[in-house]
């Protein structure tokens, strides 16, 4: 498949951070490629570079060097407008932080990209939110705020909050990070289950092997480089 059609492509890509008066290098000539309706974790140990690929993915940073193309697009080579239209329209990005917004409830805080997005009306609104708050099962807790959730539960906020788009692309960092077995586990069952019936694109990361022998392809970094996969 030609790399025009693919989801995700990196091409000799470099990330590297000042420090002082040298530079540490994050990912060192990173190539890979990723099909529409790939579910790809990034296995690595914490500090192998998983996170900074996701980023250079979500346009949230930029690479030092080589080339990231997402959805057809060379990131580098687009205005901040573009970018921003980028992540609003084709990524949803589930944060490990989860990134809520403190004072918005469930609902507000899933239909903000939404408003955002400014293309559907307001009844359309609440009916996709609606849609994937029952989805994650968090349909009783619409008018509850973060700080009043569990972990578990904040964190599928988010990823309804991500979904909520129809994004092309979903990119999810430790979605299972500081939650317990089964909630983690409910979580990759939901994700699976989107990517197969809507056919989105699940890249995410996570060092969490329980998670890593489920997924369809693993893509393993160790030191900033791809090792397998």
């Amino acid at each position: 498949m030609s790399t025009s059609t693919s989801a995700i492509v990196l091409e000799s890509v470099i990330k590297e951070y000042p420090l002082g008066q040298i530079r540490v290098p994050a990912l060192q000539s990173v190539s890979l490629q990723i099909e529409p309706g790939e579910f790809t974790v990034i296995a690595g140990p914490s500090g192998s570079g998983k996170t900074t690929l996701l980023n250079l993915v979500g346009c949230i940073d930029v690479a030092t060097s080589g080339t990231v193309r997402v959805a057809g697009k060379v990131t580098s080579a687009l205005k901040e407008r573009d970018l921003t239209e980028l992540r609003l329209h084709t990524i949803g990005f589930i944060f490990q932080s989860f990134n809520l917004v403190p004072v918005l409830n469930i609902f507000d805080n899933v239909e903000f990209p939404l408003l955002l997005q400014k293309t559907l009306t307001k009844p359309e609104r609440k009916e996709r939110v609606l849609h994937y708050v029952e989805r994650v099962g968090l349909s009783k807790h619409l008018l509850h705020r973060p700080n009043e959730l569990s972990g578990g539960q904040r964190q599928r906020v988010a990823i309804a909050r991500a979904l909520v788009t129809r994004p092309q692309i979903v990119l999810a960092d430790e979605p299972t990070a500081n939650l317990d077995s089964a909630t983690g586990q409910s979580i990759i069952d939901l994700m699976k289950s989107i990517n197969e019936n809507e056919k989105t694109t699940f890249l995410f990361s996570t060092h969490d092997h329980n998670i890593i022998q489920q997924a369809r392809r693993v893509i393993e970094l160790r030191d900033g480089k791809i090792v397998s996969g």
